[in-house]
């Protein structure tokens, strides 16, 4: 069997894989930004090219870290952009090299990007709540905002636009961005008796794990008393007790998407950009009840 691994001979480059920590409150080691690093590896090695994998936290002196990715005389640049904002994009646009984003894009910065398509998502979310029976949904989002937060709230709105179902505001309930502080914030909430919907949509898994724990400490059970669905399929929700409704991301995809724009950028000099959306699916399990309307 033949070894797709390309010799040192072969090699034509290297890329830069930058891992962009402003607070590093939603880039973690959750198994999401694990697997797409080694797509990222793996994909860019079969095409000939090494990464380098450099992390900037922040507090760090932005000037010397651009010094270090000039100073491995890479061919571009593949730019982790989850806790960015587009301020932040210009130091690294000032590089010169051909620059791909990853789970983010920004409507003023004219930079190529690929992000997960959390618009269609959240409707599908939405759509299966709704056939569910469910009329009064509610939405959990992260006291800490991102791109990908700020979309699937704004998908959730239009969701419920579209579908002619109610939006209350009431029933949206901002937690902290990590399991902890969403269970901390969520006993909060049950404790100062607020009402709820008949489901929750959470921005993403750890927020409703974090609920879900708190809710259960309260004596509620799930999805008889509430229903829960999180977003990004990690593999605790599979887990759970009840195992949680999710969003699945294909982080394989997302890797070898931003690898071949980022080499066709390298290798061709083409002009323009364009952003590119990944699909995910919803994964149906037992976090979700059906009820009868009257």
């Amino acid at each position: 069997q033949q070894n797709d691994r390309p010799s040192d001979m072969d090699i034509k480059g290297g890329i830069v894989f930058v891992i962009h920590k402003k607070h590093g409150k939603i880039i973690t080691e959750t198994p999401f930004f694990l697997s797409l690093t080694e797509e990222i590896q793996r994909r860019a090695l079969a095409r000939g090219y090494h990464v380098t994998i450099l992390q900037y936290y922040g507090g760090d002196d932005i000037g010397d870290f651009i010094k270090r990715i000039l100073e491995i005389h890479a061919l571009g640049v593949l730019l982790l952009a989850t806790e960015l904002d587009s301020d932040d994009l210009e130091v690294y646009q000032q590089i010169g090299l051909p620059i791909v984003l990853i789970d983010s894009n920004f409507m003023d910065k004219k930079l190529d990007a690929v992000t997960i398509n959390n618009i269609d998502a959240v409707y599908e979310i939405v759509s299966y709540a709704k056939q569910c029976g469910h009329r009064e949904i509610g939405f959990l989002k992260s006291k800490v905002e991102n791109n990908n937060f700020y979309e699937r709230y704004l998908g959730f709105q239009a969701a419920l636009d579209r579908m002619a179902l109610p939006f209350y505001p009431e029933y949206v309930f901002e937690v902290g961005v990590s399991s902890d502080y969403a269970y901390i914030d969520m006993k909060q909430i049950l404790e100062e008796k607020r009402k709820l919907p008949t489901v929750l949509i959470a921005g993403n898994d750890m927020l409703a794990i974090g609920a879900l724990r708190a809710l259960k400490e309260a004596g509620m059970k799930v999805p008889e008393d509430i229903s829960m669905i999180g977003f990004d399929d990690m593999p605790v929700s599979r887990m759970m007790d009840p195992p949680l409704t999710s969003i699945r991301i294909y982080n394989d995809l997302i890797g070898e998407c931003a690898i071949n724009r980022l080499i066709q950028k390298i290798e061709t000099g083409g002009t323009g950009h364009f952003t590119t959306r990944v699909g995910c699916d919803l994964m149906i399990r037992d976090s979700v009840k059906t009820i009868q309307q009257l």
